[in-house]
């Protein structure tokens, strides 16, 4: 039978990689519904715009004669600013498109200007070069899509896209780091760095609750000019940080005039400001103010992923003008606020929700039976439309521009001088490409390869395991080490928490086809003189990590506000919806399992007795998996309460004290 295929063309909030298979794509794709030989062909990845998503429908569209449906999720990145504008994916720029390939000419990477510096004072951002697709042109590009299927009798959904209004407006450029928002308790002054150092001192006091000395250190550095006086947005910080301290200390009409009188200035963040009066004004007790001003942050907000009003309404301009050709999935209709921890993607329960409403529709359009569908990503770059052509990973540059005998002399290298002094191993690393040093490092956070001369026997060995990605050389490593104990009874069920240890399946998702091939079959070798070092080893990093990281306490706050500095790469392990775990830092804490992991298979073939010590860690780890679920779960579902967190930093704490006393 000809397969079936449906389009889905979206971007992060589409997006169909990862180890856990939530999104609404995923969804439908499980769901006994579908035609026999069913295919989804998903280009969704982050940055896509309308304009790249009409690109890709109109190179394909021909190879797939049997399209029987689209699916549309766009515009949260059309709403977001970027220095690279898209623009209309016209019929003429599709011509010259298509004659540039013809003569072999390529379209380079763009190189970006504003860096994004999460934690750093970034000078030279420069706003002005950064602006939003025009709604327009959004409008031109879906209506191109639309009307070329109603012409051919292909199906249409439109989902009309939500975003969070109560998340942290301003938070993905630029210097927002540096901005307190009320109500909003992040410790980040010990990761920031500025050349103004009365300022680090007075964010300090203001973390700590000391008010009353921070708005006294906010005050001086107005007063008394520093280093960054000249910059013209330093002072608009600090009186909005000033402001945001007398309103917690209670003095709401002077934060109020303060923050009204920032609206006014030059070079604003409209979007900050307005949502710390959001919060003021809900502290008041005014909601309905309150939600009108968050209504407004939001559409004044062009640095999120987050659609706005005007990009709703040229949805609703298409819709009107199609008269039902096109079905529309309004989210705001049933996804409630409550159903997001980020700023735009739901969770599991949300993308459920999207996922029957979009096949309902699609049943009415004749897609309708009892099997199941294929997915196929099918990935491109966010530059698609300007006629960047290239491959998803080979855009993010996954793989090192190395081979793979330059990478073993390099590593062979590198592991004589291991075996030789400590100071001739330093000179050779250091003498490494940038590319594999950064690697190499990023490799020796992981728990399992706490030092080089356990990491290089295993690898680097391919351009992947030092591309931009280095976690995929981790993840190749540890698939047959999980496989081997999966198929042992004594240990496949130490891990009781459901997804704390991955399995190798789960593993083998997160990696892209070409380096999946890559991953050794059969069982691992074992060098028992070397692992049983190791084994030791594993076990005293993991007793190092775990409390470092309990005694950091909550992150909820600090998570939040650095969400678009760790969201990409977390969704290449987790995927792209939202998920409770994003409340705090669980990376870490899946490693550590990966390393107790390895280390249970290596007790056991060595025969080291230490399945004990091993079996009280696992213990501890998942007490504190436990612990972060149940507190940020509860912060999710509305606990704000002034004690939530304290309680929670209590409990972590107390599981640190016990681990260290052991």
């Amino acid at each position: 039978m000809a397969k079936q295929t449906l389009f889905i063309l979206g971007d992060s909030t589409s997006m169909t990689i990862g180890a856990e298979r939530c999104m609404y794509p995923f969804v439908m794709a499980d769901r006994s519904c579908w035609p026999e030989s069913t295919e989804i062909v998903n280009c969704s990845q982050p940055g896509f715009t309308s304009a790249d998503a009409c690109a890709f429908f109109f190179r394909h569209r021909a190879e797939f004669p049997s399209l029987r449906a689209v699916v549309i999720h766009l515009g949260t990145c059309d709403a977001a600013s970027w220095e690279v504008r898209r623009g209309r994916y016209s019929h003429a720029r599709q011509s010259m498109i298509r004659l540039k390939e013809a003569a072999g000419v390529k379209r380079e990477r763009t190189r970006l200007k504003n860096r994004l510096l999460p934690f750093e004072w970034n000078g030279a951002f420069d706003p002005a070069i950064e602006a939003p697709e025009k709604p327009e042109d959004y409008e031109y590009n879906l209506s191109r899509i639309v009307g070329a299927c109603a012409s051919a009798s292909v199906a249409v959904v439109l989902i009309r896209p939500k975003a969070n209004p109560q998340f942290l407006p301003g938070a993905g450029k630029g210097n927002f780091s540096f901005y307190r928002y009320l109500g909003i308790g992040d410790r980040l002054s010990g990761r920031l760095s500025i050349p103004e150092g009365r300022f680090l001192e007075a964010l300090r006091f203001h973390e700590s609750g000391d008010r009353e000395r921070a708005a006294a250190a906010y005050r001086e550095i107005l007063l008394q000019s520093g280093r960054l006086a000249s910059h013209f947005e330093f002072p608009l910080i600090v009186v909005n940080n000033y402001a945001v301290c007398a309103a917690e200390k209670g003095d709401l009409d002077e934060a109020e005039a303060l923050f009204n009188l920032l609206l006014k200035e030059r070079g604003a963040r409209r979007e900050i400001i307005l949502y710390n009066l959001a919060r003021l004004h809900r502290m008041r007790g005014d909601e309905e103010r309150s939600r009108r001003l968050l209504r407004e942050s939001l559409d004044t907000d062009s640095s999120m992923y987050r659609i706005r009003t005007p990009y709703l309404e040229a949805i609703d301009r298409i819709a009107a003008r199609l008269d039902g050709k096109a079905h529309v999935v309004d989210m705001a209709s049933f996804i409630e606020d409550e159903l997001y921890v980020d700023h735009t993607h739901p969770l599991p329960e949300g993308q459920e929700r999207i996922a029957g409403r979009v096949i309902d529709h699609l049943k009415g359009c004749g897609l309708a039976g009892d099997r199941t569908a294929e997915i196929r990503n099918l990935l491109y770059n966010p530059e698609l439309a300007l006629g960047n052509s290239t491959e998803f990973f080979a855009y993010f540059r996954t793989y090192a521009p190395f081979s793979e005998n330059e990478i073993a002399a390099h590593r062979d290298a590198l592991r004589k001088a291991v075996d030789g002094s400590a100071q001739k191993a330093d000179s050779v690393r250091q003498g490494l490409p940038a590319e594999i040093r950064a690697a190499l490092d990023y490799h020796l956070t992981h728990p399992c390869f706490p030092e080089l001369r356990f990491l290089l026997p295993f690898g680097p060995r391919y351009p992947s395991d030092v591309g931009r990605f280095p976690e995929y050389f981790l993840i190749r490593h540890l698939i047959p080490c999980l496989r081997s104990v999966e198929a042992d009874p004594d240990l496949k069920n130490r891990f009781t928490v459901p997804g704390l240890l991955r399995s190798s399946e789960e593993l083998r998702a997160m990696l892209p086809a070409q380096i999946a091939s890559l991953v050794e079959s059969g069982e691992p070798a074992v060098d028992p003189a070397l692992e049983a070092q190791r084994l030791a080893a594993i076990l005293e990093s993991c007793r190092t990590k775990l409390p470092a990281h309990l005694r950091k306490g909550n992150q909820v706050y600090e998570r939040m506000k650095t969400t678009i500095a760790w969201y990409f790469r977390e969704t290449l392990r987790f995927g792209s919806h939202s998920r409770i775990s994003m409340r705090y830092d669980r990376v870490p804490l899946e490693r550590i399992a990966e390393a107790l992991a390895v280390a249970m298979l290596l007790d056991k073939r060595l025969a080291a007795g230490r399945h004990g010590e091993i079996r009280d860690l696992v213990g501890i780890l998942e007490e504190t998996v436990q612990t972060h679920e149940q507190y940020s779960r509860r912060f999710t579902e509305g606990d704000h309460s002034a004690g939530l967190l304290e309680e929670y930093d209590g409990r972590l704490s107390a599981i640190a004290d016990r681990l260290e006393r052991n």
